[in-house]
């Protein structure tokens, strides 16, 4: 049974940085865009895109830094 829970966690863990990759790129596309001449509408619209981008990476950032904090705990002996 651990073995097949190791493999979940580690196929959630791909899915994670998989979804972190994205938004990253996503991130720099919308930055590059909003650095080109826009129109207003299309500048709001991505000025949107970007700041909803940057909360979705920052919920995964900080999901990722708290499951990961016992393991730092438990390597370093502090357990």
């Amino acid at each position: 049974m651990g073995k097949e829970t190791f493999g979940f966690e580690s196929t959630a863990a791909m899915a994670t940085q998989s979804v972190a990759a994205r938004l990253n790129l996503d991130i720099e596309q919308y930055e590059g865009l909003l650095r080109s001449s826009l129109g207003p509408k299309a500048r709001k619209m991505f000025e949107h895109l970007l700041a909803r981008a940057r909360s979705e990476l920052a919920v995964i950032e900080a999901e990722e830094s708290m499951s990961s904090e016992p393991w730092l705990a438990e390597a370093s002996g502090q357990n």
